[in-house]
C-alpha cells in the first residue's frame, strides 16, 4: 500500500472514531465517494496545492497533498508530532488545531470555504479576520516543539483509592524515509452570562467534598481537562461531584461518575507558582459516562505568542465563578460566565510570562473558573454551511500578576503543548 492509500485509509478510520471531537470537513461518505483505492493516487496528484510546498509541506516530500492532512491529524490527536508545526497551519491563523484539518479537507474536495475568528461580546458574535504576519511568517514555537523528553504522571482511582505512576514520551514523526491565585479582574469586571452557546455543553462544574470547586472541559468521550489544583493540594482530593451544563449556561441536572484523576508528577500545589511550576498545573479526569454527544474542545498548538501579531486573536474564558460583579455578588445558581480578551504581551510585573510554558491574557476571571478552557472560536463556512471549532490553547490557572494599582495586569494558564495533547488524547494509561 503506497503512502496515498495509507493516508486515505487512516483518515477514513479516524472519521469513524467516536468521541475524539473530530469534525472532519467531509464525511466518511464524501471521502469514500471521492477517493477509492483505484483513483486515490490520481486524485491526490491532480489536486492543486494550496500554497507552495515550502510553506505547508508537513511531511517534507515536496508536495502539499492529502498525506500532509494525515500528518496534521496525527499531530492534533497526540499520535506523533511535527517540530515545525507551523507547517500544519493551513488556514494561517497562527494556531494548529482541528480547524486546519477541516479546512484542508474541504479545500481538497474543491469546496467554497471561508474562515475567521469569532469574539463573543454582549451576547453577540463579532467576526475577526485572521491577521497573517507579513515578512517572516513563523516566529516563536513553544519550548517543547523539538523536545522528546519524557514526562511522568500520577494517577489515582476514586473507586479503589489506589494510585500509580507512569511515563509518557512524545515522539516526533520521522520523515527521513519520507486556585492558588484565583481572582483576576482586569480593570472593570466585563464578564457576562454565557447563554445560548453550543460550547457550554462542553464545560463541566467540579465540586469537591471540602466545598472547593472549579471548572473543567470535555476533550474526549470519557476525558475531562481541568487544573491540577482543582483536584489536588497536599494530596488527591476526595471524589468530586461533576455536573454538565446546557446551552443556556445553566446546570443540566446530569451528574457524571468520575473514575480516575491524573496529574503531572512534578506538580506541587503553591499559592504563587512560577511559570516553571505553573506549566504542570493541568489534570485529566476520566468519567464512566459516554460524552460523545457533548461539545468537545479541540486542543491547539499556538505560535507567535510573544509577537504583537497574536494580540489580535480573541481568547475566551468560560467557566463558573464563585462571585460576579467585581466579586461582590454570589453566583448563586452556578451560572457559566464568559469574557473575551486577548493575549497579554509583556504585561506581567512578576515576570512569569514565559509563553513557552504558560499563556497570559487579559480576560476577566475569578475563583471557581480555575480549570476553564482558554479558547478561540473559529467560524468556517463551506458551501454556505457554517460550523464552529472551539480550540483550547491553555488550561486556566488564575491571576497572573497584580500591578501597582492593585488590579490584575493579566491572567494565565498552563499552555497546551505536545505534552498535554498526548496526555489527554493518546494516553494508554487511562481507565473509565
Amino acid at each position: 500500500m503506497n503512502k496515498f492509500r495509507k493516508a486515505v485509509a487512516f483518515l477514513l478510520a479516524l472519521t469513524c472514531i467516536g468521541g475524539t471531537g473530530l469534525t472532519m470537513g467531509v464525511s466518511a461518505e464524501d471521502v469514500s465517494s471521492a477517493l477509492t483505492p483505484e483513483n486515490a493516487e490520481s486524485v491526490l496528484s491532480t489536486s492543486p496545492p494550496v500554497v507552495s510546498s515550502t510553506d505547508f509541506d508537513a511531511n517534507e516530500d515536496g508536495v502539499v497533498d492529502m498525506s500532509d492532512q494525515l500528518v496534521a491529524l496525527k499531530h492534533t490527536k497526540g499520535i506523533g508530532f511535527v517540530p515545525k508545526y507551523y507547517k500544519l497551519d493551513i488556514n494561517q491563523n497562527q494556531i494548529v488545531d482541528q480547524a486546519d484539518i477541516d479546512y484542508f479537507g474541504n479545500w481538497f474536495f474543491h469546496k467554497n470555504i471561508t474562515s475567521c475568528f469569532v469574539k463573543r461580546v454582549n451576547g453577540k458574535e463579532q467576526e475577526v479576520p485572521y491577521t497573517v504576519p507579513s515578512g517572516v511568517m513563523f516566529l516563536t514555537l513553544d519550548d517543547y516543539a523539538d523536545a522528546t523528553a519524557s514526562r511522568s504522571y500520577r494517577k489515582y482511582s476514586y473507586s479503589t483509592n489506589r494510585g500509580a505512576t507512569y511515563t509518557l514520551t512524545p515522539s516526533n514523526m520521522d520523515f527521513s524515509q519520507n486556585t492558588a491565585s484565583p481572582n483576576g479582574i482586569v480593570g472593570a469586571d466585563s464578564r457576562e452570562p454565557s447563554t445560548n452557546l453550543t460550547e457550554n455543553t462542553g464545560i463541566v462544574y467540579i465540586k469537591n467534598k471540602d466545598s472547593s470547586f472549579g471548572t473543567g472541559f470535555i476533550v474526549g468521550n470519557h476525558q475531562i481537562a481541568t487544573a491540577a489544583h482543582v483536584v489536588y493540594n497536599s494530596g488527591f482530593k476526595s471524589t468530586p461531584t461533576i455536573k454538565t451544563y446546557n446551552e443556556s449556561g445553566k446546570l443540566s441536572g446530569k451528574t457524571l461518575t468520575p473514575v480516575e484523576v491524573h496529574i503531572p508528577a512534578n506538580y506541587k500545589y503553591k499559592d504563587n507558582p512560577t511559570a516553571e511550576e505553573m506549566q504542570y498545573d493541568y489534570a485529566l479526569i476520566t468519567v464512566k459516562e459516554d460524552l460523545s454527544q457533548y461539545t468537545h474542545f479541540s486542543l491547539g498548538n499556538c505560535y507567535n505568542t510573544d509577537s504583537s501579531r497574536f494580540i489580535d486573536v480573541p481568547l475566551h474564558v468560560n467557566g463558573c465563578p464563585q462571585k460576579i460583579n467585581d466579586d461582590t455578588v454570589d453566583n448563586a445558581n452556578d451560572q457559566l460566565y464568559i469574557h473575551a480578551g486577548f493575549v497579554a504581551i509583556n504585561n506581567d510585573p512578576q515576570n512569569r510570562g514565559d509563553e513557552g510554558k504558560i499563556l497570559n491574557y487579559n480576560t476577566d476571571t475569578s475563583d471557581g473558573q480555575s480549570g476553564s478552557p482558554v479558547y478561540t472560536i473559529t467560524k468556517q463556512t463551506v458551501d454556505g454551511v457554517t460550523s464552529y471549532t472551539y480550540t483550547a490553547l491553555a488550561v486556566h490557572y488564575g491571576k497572573g500578576s497584580v500591578a501597582d494599582t492593585g488590579k490584575t495586569a493579566s491572567n494565565c494558564g498552563s499552555r497546551i503543548t505536545k505534552y498535554q495533547i498526548q496526555f489527554y488524547l493518546n494516553n494508554p494509561n487511562i481507565s473509565y
